[in-house]
């Protein structure tokens, strides 16, 4: 009973504090005529980023590379086979 006392609660002042906005005709107009070049950069936007970090993670993982064959080459050398 508690729990649905508080979810009424919530809702209910949510909706007091929710501003009412008109939208005009033209403000409806603008946002559809600019939906497509929002997107268009939206998706620009995430590739560079994605690009970006791609790089970063290779950079990183080529490090990572040299220090493991490093420290193989140094364990195999040590080793006595003979």
């Amino acid at each position: 009973m508690k729990r649905y006392t508080l979810v009424l609660l919530l809702i209910l002042s949510t909706n007091v504090l929710a501003e009412e906005k008109k939208i005009t005709a033209d403000e409806l107009k603008d946002t559809i005529e600019n939906m497509p070049k929002k997107i268009s950069n939206f998706g620009k936007n995430e590739w560079e980023k994605t690009k970006e970090f791609q790089s970063e993670s290779w950079a990183q993982m080529k490090g990572q590379l040299v220090s493991s064959k490093n420290k193989l080459s140094g364990f195999f050398s040590d080793l006595n086979l003979d």
